[in-house]
């Protein structure tokens, strides 16, 4: 299901400077709703594929439940076809991807839909901050550790906790030793990476204190702006474990020029 995100999403190229600033509108699970003649082929297929073995399908791009309720459909009814065909079928968990700040806002209703949420930082920290991550213009305004980021996190995985269901974070976040301390801090207990990054971050994590990363975390979501988290990141964790932690692994400080 996620090999569907990029669909819908290719245009000219005047089409593509005209819109680059724009919601993406068409592309993944709402191309997907529109195109069920694209749709019900591969769910079928990961249906079909997952009498072999575990299957866990991600919708993404979720901003509404009625979403969640209009695939998990397709799902069903696409499980019975098969079984009426006489095809083996399998269990496939389905989950929603924690990308947008919809998805954020309704989370706690959300965990209650799907069997796990996959929060991708990458998109989450563009739309939640209105930058588009392509246009090196704005370039300056995409901030990871800005605060609003770290609260809609936390967010996505207390309502996780408190559903009962797994959450798992990807993205460049999850890839960086210093802000998967801090996503560890927040209550992550599932990161998602290249497999280049697991020694890395396997590493850092294994020498870190629970309970001074969530004290990092605290004093991060009490912070005002990225900067001052960036600071606090980059001096507790530089000065608590240098080992772990050397410069080049950290938020470079601001200039103060």
């Amino acid at each position: 299901m996620r090999g569907l995100r990029r669909i819908g999403a290719h245009r000219g190229p005047r089409r593509r400077r005209r819109a680059r600033l724009r919601p993406r509108r068409r592309r993944a699970i709402r191309f997907c709703l529109q195109r069920e003649d694209v749709l019900r082929p591969q769910v079928r297929a990961v249906l079909r594929a997952a009498a072999r073995g575990r299957v866990d399908l991600v919708l993404p791009m979720i901003s509404d439940i009625t979403d969640v309720r209009r695939a998990r459909r397709v799902v069903e009814e696409e499980r019975a076809r098969l079984k009426e065909e006489g095809r083996e079928v399998g269990r496939v968990r389905v989950g929603a991807m924690i990308e947008v700040p919809s998805a954020v806002l309704v989370a706690e209703k959300l965990a209650r839909e799907v069997d796990f949420f996959s929060l991708g930082t990458n998109d989450l920290v563009q739309y939640t901050l209105a930058v588009d991550r392509g246009n090196d213009e704005v370039a300056g305004w995409f901030r990871s550790l800005h605060p609003a980021v770290l609260q809609s996190v936390r967010r996505a995985l207390d309502a996780a906790r408190g559903a009962g269901i797994p959450a798992i974070v990807c993205g460049e976040m999850a890839a960086s030793p210093a802000y998967a301390a801090v996503l560890v801090g927040l209550g992550a207990r599932e990161l998602s990476m290249a497999p280049t990054s697991i020694p890395r971050v396997r590493r850092t994590i294994a020498g870190l204190e629970e309970k001074e990363v969530a004290g990092l975390a605290r004093e991060c979501l009490d912070c005002a702006t990225a900067d001052d988290v960036e600071e606090i990141v980059r001096v507790r964790l530089g000065g608590r474990w240098p080992n772990l932690f050397p410069p080049e692994t950290l938020p470079p400080p601001k200039s103060r020029g």
